[in-house]
């Protein structure tokens, strides 16, 4: 099983203004069942912290 991209919009990278939002898309493969979690992490040379969002 595998899929083509045949357009890729990027996110790149920057700062939000307070209440702005941004969406994209992440892709992957697990087995049905699986509990996914997503972990952003802030700036690593500035120690922002750790944020983790639970995928359904």
């Amino acid at each position: 099983m595998g899929f083509t991209l045949t357009e890729i919009d990027t996110i790149g990278s920057g700062d939000l203004d307070v209440g702005a939002s941004v969406t994209g898309n992440v892709v992957g493969e697990a087995p049905p069942g699986t509990k996914l979690k997503l972990r952003y992490e802030g700036n690593f040379f500035i120690g922002s912290e750790e944020v983790d969002f639970d995928l359904r």
